[in-house]
Formats: structure tokens, sequence, C-alpha cells
């Protein structure tokens, strides 16, 4: 680091903590979703047939693959719904985990937070450390979130009847603006 100023030794030690805890966090967050899994598949490996069904296997064995497809059906349908209870688990505390680290509240949160942020966190695009951040951000007026554009649709509160022409200088009317142009 010769050469560099305390400034810039201080903002690369920053930037490096930063990146690191970022990837602490989403190392963490998968350690603990693989956890989850693990869990449900050891559940799974305990299952058992019934013996009154195992029973049927001598005496019906129609009934007894009915009713083994049927007990086994039940149980994916209880496993898939203990995954799913672990991966939310997991997210409350990860999200726990992020709203402590940054001094955050969950009341504080709801209540800063965009919809447009909440869209992402849900879906997957952001993880919680990040949620907590931008909402941070928003709240302080730091950062604003970037609102969604449609293609193709006009905002009214950027239209302007004419323009400066750049090669002339003058004023010429912009016939992308014009509202004969458009079919209302």
């Amino acid at each position: 680091m010769a050469g560099k100023t305390l400034e810039e030794q201080l903002a690369a030690a920053n930037k490096a903590l930063k990146d690191t805890k970022a990837a602490y966090t989403k190392a963490t967050q998968a350690l603990k979703a693989q956890e989850a899994e693990f869990n449900v598949y050891k559940t799974i490996a305990s299952i058992e047939i019934p013996e009154d069904i195992e029973k049927l296997k001598e005496t019906s064995p129609d009934a007894y693959i009915a009713k083994r497809a049927e007990f086994l059906e039940s149980t994916k349908t209880k496993m898939a719904q203990a995954a799913k209870q672990a991966e939310d688990a997991a997210k409350v505390t990860t999200m726990s985990e992020a709203l402590v680290e940054h001094g955050y509240t969950l009341e504080k949160l709801q209540a800063n937070i965009p919809p447009v942020l909440m869209k992402k966190y849900e879906s997957g695009e952001v993880q919680a450390e990040q949620l907590v951040k931008m909402a941070k951000e928003f709240e302080t007026g730091t950062k604003a979130p970037a609102s969604p554009t449609t293609p193709g649709v006009v905002d009214f509160g950027t239209v302007a009847g004419e323009q400066f022409s750049a090669e002339g200088g003058g004023l010429e009317k912009d016939e992308t603006l014009d509202p004969n142009n458009y079919i209302l």
C-alpha cells in the first residue's frame, strides 16, 4: 500500500470489509438453507411404512400399492410443508440478524420501505441485508429506489410542446410529442 494516502487506504479497507461481510452473509444464508434441507432429508430417511399397510402386502397387493402410494403422497406433502417452513424460518433469522447488525427495527423497516423494494425482497432479487441497507438509505433520503418504467408509455410529466433544435438553435416542434399522433 505504499504510495497511497491514508484516506485511500481507509477507503480500500472499508470496501474490503463490506465485501467480506456481504460474502459472509451470503455464505451464512446458503448454510442455513442447506441445514434446513438436510433436516428434511433426515426426516424423510427415518420414515417407515406403518405396519397395517405392510400387512396388506401379503393379503391384498392391490390395496397395499394404493395405501402405500397414498401414505407416501401425504408424507411428501408434509415434507414439502416442512421444507417451506424451514426456508421461511431461515429467512426470518437472516432478516433478524440484518436488522440487529444495522440497528434497525422491523417496525421501522415496514413503515419506511417502499413496495418496490419489498417485491424485490420477496422475489429473491434482494437479500435481507441489502433490503435493510436500501430501506435505511431510503429513510435518510440518501438514495431513492428506481421507479419502474413501462416501455412505450409516455411520461406526461416530462412532455414539453417544443424543444430546441441541436443544429439551428431555434425552436422546432417535436413530432413525437404531438397529441395528434396518439390515439386516445
